[in-house]
């Protein structure tokens, strides 16, 4: 039995209710886990920076950073003229079919002899 836990003599019971005591520690273990992760996390890309030094790897440069951003801003284009020639193409999809304009039936012509 849990030493922590006071029970009633009379009723045998906690004073709260069951279960609740272990559900307050697995909220406090997650938030600690969450914790150590988001210290352990910005020391793992440090560890990463360092090592790549370390490799003969440079740390991006002004050159890499510039390439980068053409690359971003190559793709964005396509995106945005994908994303307009779709546009398009819905737009005609939900158009109307162009009918042309009803035409007057002619009277049908009536038999001699009526």
């Amino acid at each position: 039995m849990d030493e922590e836990a006071q029970t009633s003599l009379a009723t045998k019971r906690t004073p709260w209710p069951a279960g609740l005591r272990s559900v307050e520690e697995q909220r406090k273990k997650e938030e600690e886990k969450r914790e150590q992760e988001t210290r352990r996390l910005p020391q793992e890309e440090q560890r990463l920076q360092q090592k790549e030094g370390e490799e003969g790897h440079p740390p991006a440069g002004p050159h890499l950073e510039e390439l980068l951003e053409q690359d971003r801003q190559r793709v964005l284009q396509e995106l945005q003229e994908q994303q307009q020639l779709r546009g398009q193409q819905l737009e005609e999809l939900l158009e109307p079919p162009y009918h042309s304009p009803p035409q007057p039936v002619p009277p049908a012509p009536q038999e001699p002899g009526n």
